[in-house]
């Protein structure tokens, strides 16, 4: 059984019964699990153990659940909150959520549905660690474009020095060799701006789209497993000459996302779904790009003739 990213549970109910109940079912379905009947050992329990979610009763002596939630969100913020929830006109659903929790089961309850409850919450804290492995990665080319930056910042300045040995050396040919030092300067300034351009070009619009998909979608399981490999396949052209060749050719970002597909093999079919749209959008879209690479009224096959540009 897959149980995603969470790794330790831990029951809170003053119930003692419905507690050791909910404890041996978690501990049957291969959770780590601990419980505790007193509210006030939630906190300690916490600082002494790694536990991914607290399972809590919102009805407690001690202290209530709405008020332990609101200090686990304070205290370990990293820790998610399922809240039990019998009939009480004291809270509110409301309440509950306002208060941070990941989400609430009411009493009585099935055991399998708190079961998947819990697995939507490991869902979540998967996708969310995911996201922000793939903000670190883009961090990381930031810091690779930085360093691009202040190479060819040095670059030009050892330029400017050769600039003024070739004025002493060469002063009868002053004219001609400012003018070919402006030229190469102005080629090297084009050469960083399109650099810089088709990196920010790639990250916007190629990784953000699928980020945003990811953060603010509900996306099956292959559609996220092929989003997540769009976001890899994207990170790595930040660097390839492709797509800015096919921009060169006046292709939308949405064509070239279509374009690296039908060069991976994908059929009309798995693009559709990997990219949620019609089958008619995708043979438009094939079309606009056999059409700008200059192939309409030819026979050549598209997928032969986009890997013969590498």
């Amino acid at each position: 059984m897959e149980n995603y990213h969470i790794k330790r549970i831990l029951v809170v109910d003053d119930d003692e019964s419905s507690c050791l109940m909910v404890q041996h079912f978690l501990r049957r379905e291969g959770y780590d699990c601990q419980s505790t009947t007193v509210s006030n050992n939630v906190l300690a329990m916490l600082e002494k153990d790694d536990f991914s979610l607290v399972i809590s009763d919102i009805v407690m002596p001690e202290m209530n659940g709405v008020d332990l939630v609101r200090k686990i969100r304070l205290e370990h913020p990293g820790v998610d909150t399922i809240m039990m929830t019998g009939y009480t006109e004291e809270y509110t659903y409301s309440d509950i959520i306002q208060a941070g929790a990941a989400d609430f089961i009411e009493k009585p309850f099935r055991l399998p549905e708190l079961k998947a409850k819990i697995e939507r919450v490991g869902r979540e804290q998967r996708l969310l660690k995911e996201i922000q492995e793939n903000q670190e990665r883009i961090i990381q080319q930031n810091a690779v474009l930085e360093e691009a930056y202040s190479q060819l910042q040095s670059l030009h300045q050892r330029m400017e020095r050769e600039h003024h040995v070739v004025e002493e050396v060469l002063a009868k040919d002053l004219e001609e060799s400012n003018i070919a030092l402006k030229i190469i300067q102005k080629h090297r300034e084009q050469d960083r701006t399109e650099l810089g351009r088709s990196v920010i070009y790639n990250i916007r619009d190629l990784v953000f789209p699928h980020l945003y998909r990811l953060e603010h979608g509900v996306l099956s399981k292959a559609q996220l497993s092929a989003c997540i490999q769009e976001i890899k396949g994207a990170l790595e052209n930040v660097i390839s000459p492709f797509p800015r060749f096919l921009s060169g050719k006046g292709l939308s970002p949405a064509e070239i996302r279509i374009a690296e597909m039908i060069k991976a093999g994908k059929t009309n079919k798995e693009i559709t779904v990997m990219l949620s749209i019609s089958d008619g959008t995708v043979r438009t879209h094939r079309e606009r790009i056999r059409k700008k690479l200059g192939l309409t009224n030819q026979k050549s096959n598209l997928q032969t003739y986009l890997h013969s540009l590498q």
